[in-house]
């Protein structure tokens, strides 16, 4: 479609993408599913001579913290709230000022109309946005949302007892909206990976949800390996639907003393360690909760620390720290107290106490053993593999505390599906007083 610009922002940790586009003629432009640290799409749409005059969502979100309002707010500074407007689906109920939105309702967009589609099935109050040029009815694009993951499915269900009824709709979605546009539509989801662009011939083709023979087949595959979902999902959709906290703008963070860190752990404050787990393992403060920057802080953030947590951060960079940040504030953390000045170099130059771990080898564990060692393994990957004198217990498990008694007077040693998940294991048992912890690394 020549007369739209198409910029997107991949997540790569969410798995998320959020789209800036442009009217290429009239400059005109909107922001789909953006996350709420927003100066990414102000500053895109600045460097393109853009004005944004729409923020929409297609659903509530549940893995991430809506910035639709943080864009409106912008717009209220820039005394532009006349020509902007926050949309989103009347079925969310939202409960702060919105534009509802239903089937078939068009939003003007200079040379290009936006029209919206009701697509629930991910959950219930979904819907899609197609695109096409003005003077043309049928659309070209569609931004699917989770309406439609490439080759793959969306999550059903925002809990257990509502995902089968879910499942009936987006077969229905599939079925009277999705599979009646042209082959042609390109497609832009909010997930996917590593194919993130589509269109809907083919998926027609390749998705086992089209290639289903009937409604029966379409449900089943639908409800197929679908991923736990973690509790703090539930608190998201609330927060989306209610309405989170305006920052305006990323938060400056206090440089904090080391003596001040050791001050405020002992007040009940919470030291996130977000370096690589060789880093952590090297050298951390003891009682720091190891959550790396990748994928891991993502998902095991809101499974280890309640959203009202007061948190100070550890990172050898200033990009380390920004990217924390930001995805401390995609989840809901508020309370980013500071960080550590000067790091851990810092904190040992001051004197205070460093604890310590060793990665230890496949190899290396089974000549300790020979060497007369009691070592007892952790084995927390997702598929683990009972072996002798091998505990098989998730990293769900020792989050939730269970599977705590063991014991003390033999070394532990923990190995994940990857370090950084034995990192954040490593963590949670130095937090509860085990003291001879080792990494073990099952692909070494």
């Amino acid at each position: 479609m020549k007369n739209l610009v198409i910029k997107p922002f991949i997540d790569p940790e969410l798995g998320q993408a959020a789209y800036l586009i442009i009217s290429a003629t009239t400059g005109l432009a909107a922001i789909i599913d953006p996350q709420r640290d927003v100066d990414r799409y102000l500053e895109a749409a600045q460097q393109l001579g853009a004005s944004i005059v729409y923020a929409l969502d297609t659903h509530l979100h549940a893995d991430f913290v809506s910035g639709a309002r943080e864009i409106a707010d912008w717009a209220v500074g820039r005394g532009s709230l006349k020509t902007f407007r926050l949309g989103a689906s009347a079925e969310a109920a939202l409960a702060f000022d919105h534009w509802p939105l239903h089937d078939g309702d068009r939003l003007p967009f200079g040379d290009v109309t936006l029209r919206v589609m009701t697509t629930p099935g991910h959950t219930p109050e979904h819907i899609s946005f197609s695109a096409a040029p003005i003077d043309m009815a049928v659309p070209e694009i569609l931004f699917s949302g989770d309406a439609l993951i490439p080759n793959g499915w969306p999550d059903v269900g925002t809990a257990e007892a509502v995902r089968n009824q879910l499942a009936h709709q987006l077969y229905q979605t599939w079925q009277a909206k999705l599979l009646t546009l042209l082959d042609e539509v390109e497609v832009y989801p909010a997930h996917g990976g590593p194919e993130w662009v589509t269109t809907i011939g083919q998926e027609r083709r390749h998705n086992p949800l089209a290639l289903a023979t009937d409604e029966d087949e379409f449900v089943r595959l639908a409800l197929t390996e679908l991923p736990s979902r973690a509790a703090y999902y539930q608190r998201l959709r609330r927060v989306n639907q209610q309405g989170a906290r305006v920052l305006g703008g990323l938060p400056e963070l206090e440089r904090l003393s080391p003596r001040q860190v050791r001050n405020m752990m002992n007040d009940g404050e919470c030291v996130i360690d977000v370096r690589p787990p060789r880093d952590f393992a090297i050298s951390h403060i003891a009682g720091a909760y190891s959550l790396p920057l990748t994928a891991a802080l993502t998902k095991w953030l809101g499974r280890i620390l309640p959203v009202d947590s007061s948190l100070i951060l550890i990172s050898d960079t200033l990009e380390q720290r920004e990217h924390a940040l930001r995805q401390l504030m995609r989840q809901g953390y508020d309370r980013v107290t500071g960080y550590l000045r000067g790091g851990l170099y810092a904190w040992a130059a001051d004197g205070l106490p460093t604890a310590h771990a060793h990665f230890i080898t496949p190899h290396g564990l089974v000549s300790w053993r020979q060497h007369g060692a009691r070592p007892l393994v952790l084995d927390a990957r997702a598929v683990p593999e009972p072996a002798l004198d091998t505990l098989c217990v998730s990293l769900d498990q020792l989050v939730a505390s269970e599977r705590s008694r063991l014991p003390t007077d033999r070394p532990l040693v923990i190995g994940a599906d990857t370090t950084d998940l034995a990192s954040i294991g490593l963590s949670l048992l130095e937090r509860r007083g085990y003291q001879d912890v080792r990494l073990l690394d099952f692909d070494s």
